[in-house]
């Protein structure tokens, strides 16, 4: 084999083209390598942002269950505070009475007779109690303990309200006396701290839920 007598100029040509030709071959394999890895980083990238999204739903998802867990509980706080709360349904007819009786001195209405009617049935620590009460008024005085008791805050219902006839005896000078018997309703909660606690200090006035 015959040695190539070239001169410098032409061994510097070559050696030039020689590294030329190697940095196209270096680059014709490096560059499919950094197409994968850039292809990599942008799906780690992406899978990253994916899971931002979701940490963000999970956040705001959270955010509004506490929002509505807050109105809950407010809502049963302001209902339970509307409700008798006593030891028994029986005490908590005897608190109905007491609350129906106060409505009618404020009102001027002159009760002859109260009838008890305590549920027998209590679901879930609820209970039904009612009040029968037998009544002498003028329409004013009756309006007045109507409103009385729709002001007091209590979850209370009028379920009857019968008017017998007048008062034969009453002064014919004065408004017109009607007698009537009046059904009062309420919804009490019994309470077996409240129910320890009367069996030690006796039966308490009509007590609310906690606000």
């Amino acid at each position: 084999m015959k040695a190539l007598n070239l001169s410098k100029r032409d061994q510097r040509v070559l050696l030039v083209g020689c590294c030329a030709i190697l940095v196209i071959v270096g680059a014709g394999k490096g560059v499919p390598t950094l197409q994968a890895e850039r292809a990599a980083l942008e799906r780690r990238v992406m899978s990253a942002k994916d899971e931002l999204d979701r940490a963000r739903n999970l956040l705001k998802t959270a955010n509004q269950v506490g929002d509505s867990l807050v109105a809950y509980r407010r809502a049963a706080a302001s209902l339970d505070s509307m409700l008798i709360v006593a030891s028994s349904a029986a005490e908590a007819a005897a608190s109905l009475s007491g609350i129906v009786s106060e409505a009618a001195d404020s009102s001027l209405v002159r009760i002859t007779a109260t009838q008890l009617r305590p549920d027998s049935v209590v679901n879930d620590g609820f209970v039904h109690v009612a009040v029968r009460v037998s009544a002498t008024s003028d329409i004013h005085g009756l309006a007045s303990m109507f409103s009385a008791l729709e002001a007091g805050g209590w979850m209370i219902d009028i379920r009857e309200f019968t008017i017998l006839q007048s008062d034969v005896a009453a002064n014919p000078m004065k408004p017109e006396q009607l007698r009537t018997e009046i059904v009062v309703e309420a919804l009490a909660r019994v309470d077996t701290a409240a129910r320890a606690a009367a069996d030690v200090s006796g039966p308490t006035p009509a007590t609310r839920g906690q606000r």
